[in-house]
């Protein structure tokens, strides 16, 4: 009879089993204007695809199978598929002496691979998906109010019940968000060891920006400086473009130092990497703070003085920076032990601009000392506060009691008594 042509359209698949990383699905639409064999396409797709894909595929050992038995090479197509069928490329074993895999075997094989297949296809039906992602939200608006205990017991239930789908894409997917919130949790608890784990679960290479950076960070808290800086390594190399994407650059370089700098304290590297972040950025705080922490440690403190100055300012504007408390906590740190220095008042009012020293700035300073243990440093900054104060101001009053204060602390009870004496005689308006 006359043969009508058309197009066999045919999902082919091919398993390697030694190397999963290779096995294909392929939507192979074969062209049929003349009876084609089965031989016909197997040379089609071994030519089209095995070349594509560099897969190598022995020709001589390759056949077509419909999943459980091989069919001829010599059977024609119309005869043996309809359209949209699921064929399989099957490539045989070598044919060793006294070994030859038998036939019902065989069938025992593709049936369980076929049991396998249609277990996948089942599970993709019965993950919730929808409600899954509705709790994950939930625990994420937990998390933002700050109920990190509830946003953590929210996100384990989720992670749990992703992990009894370990093959569908979704509940993978969800379940590597779901440990990097769980870690995040860990991690501003300063649950570092916890943190470490919990990041270490998800594969390196479904590991998001997000999840290496926070892992190099735990790595950082339990003093692992080498496998940190691998991790802002990889954190760095997804990095996208942009403006965004530069401060996420310099925020993960600054850690790079850091940790640089923990485990080589004598190393120049730290500096060049502070250095450079500022060059590109010079109102960076945590590398403004950081190139000072060096300077300190290596007795520069006159260096220093003006990159905690410049940090301290920034920080005083920290609702329109939203400067982290750590980054606050390390400036005054800072700040309170160079200043407890001999003649670093000095340094200091020769460093800051006239219009910053202020009563209230100098002030400002003085109550950053004193909450670092710093008294002398702060009744000096005090002192000096009140020399350029005038009556009309009304922080001479405040300035004044707070000198009071310091030298208590100091046990300087006399000097107290007088500098109680000297604001009464200046304020007479003051009753005791």
């Amino acid at each position: 009879d006359e043969f009508p042509g058309g197009n066999i359209v045919l999902y082919v698949h091919y398993i390697d089993e030694e190397n999963p990383k290779l096995s294909l699905t392929v939507k192979h639409v074969s062209s049929v204007k003349s009876p084609k064999t089965v031989g016909d396409l197997l040379e089609e797709f071994l030519s089209l695809y095995g070349e594509k894909f560099s897969l190598g595929l022995p020709r001589h050992r390759a056949v077509i199978s419909n999943g459980i038995d091989e069919i001829k090479n010599s059977r024609y197509l119309p005869v043996c598929f309809e359209n949209m069928a699921d064929v399989f490329l099957k490539i045989n074993e070598e044919k060793k002496e006294g070994s030859m895999e038998s036939k019902s075997s065989y069938k025992a094989k593709s049936k369980a691979q076929k049991t396998e297949r249609k277990r996948i296809a089942k599970d993709k039906k019965r993950f919730p998906e929808k409600k899954l992602v509705a709790k994950f939200q939930e625990g994420m608006k937990q998390q933002q109010s700050g109920l990190l205990k509830k946003a953590y017991e929210i996100f384990h239930r989720v992670s749990k019940k992703c992990e009894s789908f370990p093959e569908h894409p979704i509940a993978n997917q969800l379940l590597n968000i779901c440990l990097e919130a769980m870690g995040s949790i860990h991690l501003a608890n300063k649950k570092f060891r916890e943190a470490e784990k919990i990041f270490s679960r998800v594969p390196e290479e479904k590991r998001s920006l997000r999840g290496w950076f926070f892992l190099g960070r735990s790595y950082f808290g339990i003093k692992n400086y080498k496998e940190a800086v691998r991790c802002f390594g990889n954190a760095k190399e997804k990095v996208g473009k942009g403006q965004d994407a530069k401060e996420t650059t310099w925020d993960i370089d600054v850690w790079i130092g850091r940790s640089v700098y923990k485990s080589k304290p004598t190393s120049n590297l730290p500096i060049e990497i502070f250095e450079k972040v500022l060059k590109e950025s010079p109102q960076h705080a945590m590398a403004t703070l950081q190139y000072a922490q060096v300077a300190v440690d290596r007795g520069r403190g006159s260096d220093a003085l003006g990159h905690i100055l410049q940090t301290l300012i920034h920080c005083s504007q920290t609702l329109k920076n939203k400067v982290d408390g750590d980054t606050v906590k390390l400036a005054q740190r800072l700040f309170a032990q160079v200043i407890a220095a001999p003649g670093m008042v000095d340094i200091l009012l020769r460093t800051i601009a006239s219009a910053a020293q202020s009563p209230p700035a100098l002030g400002y300073l003085a109550n950053v000392a004193k909450e670092n243990g710093v008294i002398g440093g702060c009744s000096e900054l005090l002192s000096r506060a009140i020399a350029i104060s005038s009556i009309k101001e009304g922080s001479l009053l405040n300035l004044s009691l707070s000198l009071v204060h310091a030298e208590e602390i100091s046990m300087n009870y006399q000097k107290a008594f007088d500098i109680c004496k000297s604001i009464l005689a200046k304020t007479p308006e003051v009753k005791v």
